[in-house]
């Protein structure tokens, strides 16, 4: 039995049961995922981008998505972190209800696959 590049990623992968949050300064909220690097995490973070999008909590006003991360900029005048947390897990539970787009291939100018056989 062969043992896939992909498949390592997900064996040492691990998805939290739910979001861990750290404190980023007094403006910021990081919201872990998971260990590693996997295409389940990276499902879970790209549903509460969505879910972000679709329903902005208060006060926030930049997130920044990473490989098992969100972090969010929030101002703490409009809500606390405590509040921006119970929000956020709230939102976390319902992202999985969220179907997500298909994803879509943008050709750039240029680039190899834009002009086949040619040789840059």
């Amino acid at each position: 039995m062969s043992t896939t590049e992909e498949d390592i990623l997900t064996m040492t992968a691990a998805l939290y049961a739910e979001p861990v949050f750290r404190i980023a300064g007094d403006q910021g909220l990081i919201m872990e995922f998971g260990e590693g690097i996997s295409p389940l995490i990276h499902a879970k973070i790209k549903a509460m981008l969505l879910a972000l999008d679709l329903e902005k909590p208060a006060g926030v006003i930049e997130v920044s998505p990473a490989y098992r991360s969100l972090t969010l900029l929030y101002d703490p005048l409009v809500c606390s972190s405590q509040q921006l947390r119970q929000r956020l897990v709230d939102l976390y539970k319902n992202a999985g209800e969220i179907s997500l787009p298909a994803p879509k291939i943008v050709l750039l100018p240029g680039s190899r696959a834009a002009a086949p056989g040619h040789r840059l």
